[in-house]
């Protein structure tokens, strides 16, 4: 039998990673060709390693349809007349990640069945289908397309050939899902091919529509699946807690770690390619730390300490902590020259004195790196915040998260040790005072300056200005050396020299965690048991109080005008919730009254920025325009606290209306609306003033400065009263 793969693959560099040549090398063992189809130029050293493959050519191509365009245009080039001398045809993508064990099991299996196609999963059949461009009013049950099989029968027949030459064209993500993975499964058992998934995990419909992404430890273990998906680990996590609780990528991470598979070939790939915050997110990266487990520690790593002391009352806090630590860890403290005069003396640490600029304070953890495998560094950056208590805080979680005592340090020797894919570890993300809002967001003009830093210092990750930085913005982190030795010193200083110590520490400290992703490391958070029982109290508090939770903070309404009047009775009132199959925010209601308009109403109390905002009625396609918001091509922005859309439409009682947003980004907003009514003080009037500059930079592209600008005079001018 003369078997025939084609593999499509794409990565914005052209890298091919070691996950990919496993997966070659297990489809060889049982394909006479494979045609490697790259969406894009392949780099030098991947494409010389693929061209010593035995059977294997090479076809680059624009990145034009996604995979299913490489695909369509591979079989026309290879020829449907030659596609007849093949007995299989296995078409395959770069989404997935393994094997896992073997595919010998599977291709014996399934070569007992009298088949047309068969593939590795099932997609679940859903009652609608959100897209336009499909053909069907529902989502059909069908293979998903990452690994598919066509036998003799059907790769021969006009049916497959006129498939693909009638194929629609495919232009964005969306395309590819509605106008060819939903349909085609359906479209040939129509016309009378048999098919069949390998994994059947028909027992788990009732629990979810798409087994693989929400439950792949069940298919891998229970089911002899074989692969798993590469998004798995990177995943939005809004879509992961749409369905579960978003443990799902940690937990097949682990499992495939227990199993012997190496890990590493994915935080290769991850750290190079994903954000670190999906990341973070999606492997759940937490250590619960617990002051009273002894470890018997007998690797060799060696850890230093170096403390930064600026503040007299910052002493008696810190030498709380390191008399209770071991004799044989080296503690370096930096003290400037005031402290100095007063013979400030630690008992268990060297002592030496910080001139207190940004080239000193790189060049103690570059001198540390020759000496050290794992390296402390404790400090509060001079950020200025205007409470003194928020910055002490912050130490207090580092000590008791670092340094509690010796049980401490010895697990956190024992994470590196166990853990080769962990480059740094940070305290928890601070919620308190003025941390919370700078770890939640980017401030625009920090993170053009880390971005730069980061160009300048020739470090290549997946930056984005809408994912928060896991930098220790605390000014405290524990690090590996091998991280430290990847920085290029003299340039970084050079970088940083005409910046004041404040903002090139910041800049230094939000670059970190992307060093250590450049070095295909992952970061974590350290949590002690007493600050993880602050941590959980203060993120009830959020998701309670202050309107994050789904009910509370999607509520959308819709106002019914019926004779040229709103009234109160005549509203309908939904949740906006994301869609986990589209990646879309989605609201639905019915029509209450006879009416030719409706005023939406997205959410109230906060500003918000929606992009690809899209109406239909009964399906089909309705103007909907921002009444007090500003149109800028696709986006809109709402500076507003109650933003308004309006659709003009003869709707009729119980037309259904359905509204959909790519991006729906929410600005809080209550601190402007407070600020402008006046009675705040300076410094919560400070805050009002920072919010509304960066609401001004991020988007200045909307061409609205004037109006944001007459906000904040608004703000100036009650505080002066």
């Amino acid at each position: 039998m003369r078997k025939l793969c084609i593999y499509s693959f794409y990565d914005k560099e052209g890298i091919v990673d070691r996950f990919v040549f496993d997966m070659l090398e297990e489809v060889k063992k049982y394909f006479d060709e494979i045609i490697f189809v790259s969406n894009g130029p392949v780099e030098s050293k991947g494409k010389k390693k693929l061209e010593s493959i035995e059977g294997l050519s090479i076809f680059e191509r624009d990145n034009k349809g996604f995979d299913i365009g490489g695909i369509q245009e591979t079989l026309l080039k290879t020829g449907f007349e030659n596609l007849k001398n093949y007995d299989e045809l296995l078409i395959i993508n770069s989404s997935i990640m393994g094997p896992v064990f073997s595919f010998k099991e599977m291709f014996d299996e399934m070569s007992k069945e009298e088949l047309d196609f068969w593939g590795m999963t099932v997609y679940k059949k859903m009652k609608y289908n959100p897209w336009d461009s499909s053909r069907f009013d529902y989502i059909p049950t069908h293979l998903q397309s990452f690994f598919i099989v066509i036998r003799k029968n059907m790769l021969g027949s006009l049916d497959f050939e006129k498939y693909w030459k009638e194929l629609p064209s495919i232009n964005t993500y969306d395309d590819a899902v509605s106008k060819h993975e939903v349909v085609f499964t359906k479209h040939f058992e129509e016309l009378g091919y048999t098919w069949r998934a390998y994994i059947q995990s028909q027992k788990y419909n009732d629990w979810t529509n798409y087994h693989l992404n929400y439950m792949p430890i069940k298919l891998i273990k229970d089911l002899k699946c074989p692969v798993f998906k590469r998004k798995s680990f990177i995943l939005d996590y809004r879509v992961y807690l749409g369905v579960t609780k978003g443990n799902e990528g940690r937990d097949l991470f682990n499992y495939l770690d227990s199993i012997g598979y190496d890990t590493g070939k994915i935080v290769e790939n991850i750290t190079r390619t994903a954000n670190q915050f999906d990341i973070r997110c999606s492997l759940n990266s937490n250590y619960q730390i617990y002051s009273d487990k002894n470890l018997v520690n007998d690797n060799n790593y060696k850890f230093g300490i170096i403390i930064i002391i600026d503040n007299l009352d910052e002493i008696e806090i810190i030498n709380g902590f390191i008399e209770n630590l071991n004799e044989k860890i080296e503690i370096n403290i930096y003290v400037t020259n005031n402290i100095k005069r007063k013979n400030i003396t630690f008992s268990k640490a060297n002592i030496f004195v910080h001139p207190g600029n940004i080239k000193d304070y790189l060049k103690y953890i570059q001198e540390a790196a020759d000496k050290y495998d794992l390296l402390l560094f404790l400090s509060i950056p001079p950020y200025g915040l205007s409470n003194r208590i928020a910055e002490i805080l912050s130490l207090e979680t580092a000590l008791n998260s670092f340094v509690k005592n010796d049980n401490v340090i010895k697990q956190i020797v024992d994470m590196f040790e166990n853990n080769k894919s962990l480059g740094l570890i940070v305290p928890p993300m601070a919620l308190h005072s003025e941390y919370a809002g700078v770890n939640r967001s980017w401030n625009k003009s920090t993170y053009d300056k880390v971005k730069d830093l980061l160009l300048k210092l020739n470090i290549k990750v997946n930056l984005d200005i809408n994912k928060p930085s896991l930098g220790p913005l605390g000014g405290s982190f524990i690090i590996r050396s091998k991280v430290i030795n990847y920085i290029d010193w003299n340039k970084l200083v050079e970088l940083e020299r005409y910046n004041n110590y404040s903002d090139s520490l910041k800049n230094f400290l939000n670059s970190i965690p992307y060093i250590v992703q450049a070095c295909n490391l992952l970061t974590y958070s350290v949590f002690s048991e007493s600050e993880s029982e602050i941590y959980i109290n203060e993120l009830l508090y959020l998701y309670l109080e202050k309107d994050t939770h789904p009910k509370n903070y999607f509520p959308a309404k819709f106002y019914h005008r019926v004779k040229g009047v709103f009234s109160e009775d005549k509203i309908s009132q939904d949740i906006i919730k994301l869609d986990v199959d589209s990646r879309k925010f989605i609201v639905n209601t019915n029509i209450k009254y006879k009416c030719n308009f409706i005023r939406f109403d997205p959410i109230e109390g906060n500003s918000l920025s929606t992009k690809g905002i899209e109406a239909y009625v009964n399906g089909k396609k309705v103007s909907i325009e921002p009444i007090n918001g500003y149109r800028h091509g696709y986006s809109d922005l709402f500076i507003t606290d109650d933003p308004m859309y309006g659709i003009r439409h003869k709707f009729n009682r119980n037309d259904i209306i359905r509204i959909e947003f790519s991006q729906f980004n929410i600005i809080y907003s209550d601190e402007l609306d407070k600020g402008i009514t006046g009675n705040r003080n300076q410094q919560y009037g400070k805050k009002i003033n920072n919010a509304l500059i960066d609401i001004i930079n991020h988007y200045e592209k909307y061409n609205i400065k004037k109006i944001i600008k007459k906000n904040l005079k608004k703000v100036k001018n009650k505080l002066k009263k």
